[in-house]
């Protein structure tokens, strides 16, 4: 793939992962063995992050919770309405949402917790600044997962996720998903020591809409 043509692609996918990382001086992907050891990802914790998408879109089947999310990722002090996932799914706020994903799993809230705590840092955020303007807490959308950093997305991975039906879905970096997208992916903002309650002064909705939505 040519170099212009590439870069194009890499813009466009990261307007649409909602990428901080992504800047204009972006460069075709490596090869598999240029990847430094640290982006090898294990499979084990690669599947347990994508059954947890599956098991927190299943409890957004309920439009109560749905409704809840809505508000709290509105809410969020964070860029692109970022929550903390295992501050929030352990906190008050997220604890409805969390009894309903560890039930959907067959799993007691022990079991849950022990889940959360085997992950690595995750976010939950909604990357796209349509969804995040639009989406006013309707079943038309799907939860992905994954450990992968925003770079190797934009080397060309698609990820799994799940409607809230249980349907499995796969989203290609280039493609533009017909319904809303919300990700658990790694981290990539400082939460502080409470992520309930902690974070920068300029809000999620102010800033979306500085950058024109």
């Amino acid at each position: 793939m040519k170099r212009s043509v590439f870069r194009r692609f890499a813009v466009s996918a990261c307007l649409l992962l909602g990428l901080a990382s992504c800047s204009d001086r972006l460069e075709p992907p490596t090869t598999p063995a240029e990847l430094p050891a640290g982006t090898v990802r294990s499979h084990a914790r690669e599947a347990s992050v994508q059954a947890l998408s599956g098991a927190l879109a299943r409890a957004l089947a309920s439009s109560s919770l749905r409704r809840q999310i809505l508000e709290d990722l509105r809410d969020s002090p964070f860029p692109q309405h970022r929550i903390h996932l295992r501050s929030y799914l352990q906190g008050a706020r997220g604890g409805g949402l969390a009894a309903a994903a560890a039930a959907s799993m067959g799993m007691e809230a022990p079991q849950f917790a022990t889940l959360l705590g085997s992950l690595p840092d995750l976010e939950l955020v909604v990357p796209r600044p349509s969804d995040r303007m639009h989406w006013t807490g309707s079943d038309s959308l799907a939860v992905f997962g994954t450990t992968l950093s925003g770079p190797e997305l934009i080397g060309g991975r698609s990820v799994k996720g799940y409607t809230p039906a249980g349907v499995p879905v796969t989203l290609g970096v280039f493609e533009v998903a017909p319904y809303a997208v919300i990700m658990l992916r790694p981290s990539e903002v400082d939460f502080g020591r409470d992520p309930e309650t902690g974070g920068p002064p300029l809000r999620a909705g102010r800033e979306d809409q500085q950058a024109g939505g």
